[in-house]
């Protein structure tokens, strides 16, 4: 198992349960796997009750010591999910089937006193909200700053989501900052509209519970939102940058980020960006600030005002209402030219339809 990031240990793991859940392997298979020091201890143990799982520094070593013996036999996997793995069969499995994990009666009443803690109700409604910050790379491994440095434009400000949090309050409904490592602990609730879970209640336990039960994740670029995939919860992708990024389910929804022009500051056109081979599947996200440096670009992060329409779309979906037909046909015009690199048939989140509608002169500026 994958071990360093949760957005791995959640959506490989899960990947790999559900394909067998739908293909049973042959009768009396024992499936053994091992990890340590994992990004999240209670997705661990949830999964522990699925399969074997050893939670051992040497189990591990063992594993890698006979993985050049085993690697190429039924009898080994790695629970892979890389882009090869993004095919139009493993998209139907995710969109077609329920969660692998499920909670235990204790695990309900724990979850239910930390919505106490935090002054929710057991009535009231939730939506998750999450900033990819540096500080969390920057405490969590320093001594990879400069890997970090190459993926930082897929960073983005908390301030940039408190638009979309009085949006949710306004609708009767609480908004909670999840993440960890963050770079400061928020104001009040009166002031920002949101519950600093973050900052001050977090814990591993809470990440899965509060992903997993939300309304919604309104959230950045980052593994994180993988926690709310595997329960098939909705999710909102601000920032969505590379521009060949995209969220799993068909009911989620992203906005991606923009690339300007460094001498004057103009957004580039769509479909300029694909020609430069921006949009291509399996782009390589350590030199892709690098070759936007090397065109004059760079990313710009999406405004407060654009998050809030994100928002919006999404308490459409959440409150049971479809888009226009009009808005479905761009969606899917989007689809077909942004994401032809995808299997034919293969079905993703969907671009925003109020981002669509608000920058379509970027996006179909022939159509303009």
């Amino acid at each position: 198992m994958y071990n360093q990031r949760i957005g791995h240990i959640a959506i490989n793991t899960e990947m790999v349960m559900r394909r067998l859940r739908l293909i049973p392997p042959a009768r009396r298979t024992i499936i053994l796997a091992g990890v340590f020091d994992p990004a999240n201890e209670t997705l661990v143990r949830m999964y522990s009750r699925v399969f074997r799982i050893f939670v051992s520094r040497q189990y591990v070593r063992y594993l890698f010591a006979v993985s050049d013996i085993f690697e190429n036999t039924p009898f080994w996997e790695t629970f892979p999910w890389r882009p090869e793995q993004h095919t139009r069969e493993n998209f139907t499995i995710l969109n077609t089937s329920e969660p692998i994990l499920s909670f235990t009666a204790d695990e309900m009443r724990r979850g239910a006193e930390l919505l106490r803690q935090m002054d929710i109700g057991k009535d009231d409604w939730y939506a998750c909200i999450h900033a990819r910050e540096q500080s969390y790379f920057s405490k969590w491994r320093p001594e990879l700053a400069e890997h970090w440095g190459k993926v930082k434009f897929r960073n983005i400000e908390i301030d940039a989501f408190e638009k979309a949090a009085h949006r949710i309050t306004e609708s009767g409904g609480n908004a909670i900052r999840v993440g960890a490592l963050t770079d400061r602990v928020l104001g009040g609730r009166d002031e920002t509209r949101m519950i600093d879970y973050a900052g001050k209640f977090r814990s591993d336990f809470g990440d899965v519970y509060l992903l997993s039960h939300c309304r919604f994740f309104l959230c950045s670029n980052s593994g994180l939102n993988m926690v709310s995939t595997i329960f098939n919860r909705p999710i909102g992708i601000a920032n969505a940058i590379p521009l060949n990024s995209y969220p799993f389910h068909t009911y989620d929804l992203f906005i991606p980020g923009f690339v300007v022009s460094k001498e004057n500051g103009e957004p580039v056109p769509f479909p300029v960006l694909q020609d430069m081979g921006f949009f291509a599947g399996g782009a390589n996200l350590l030199t892709y600030s690098e070759r936007l440096h090397a065109e004059g670009l760079k990313p710009v992060g999406n405004s407060a005002e654009d998050i809030d329409d994100l928002c919006a779309d999404l308490l459409e979906i959440a409150n049971g209402n479809s888009f226009c037909v009009n808005a479905v046909e761009e969606q899917d015009a989007y689809h077909a030219k942004y994401f032809d690199f995808l299997e034919p048939g293969t079905q993703v989140g969907k671009i925003s339809p109020r981002f669509l509608y608000k920058y379509r002169h970027l996006i179909f500026p022939d159509t303009c």
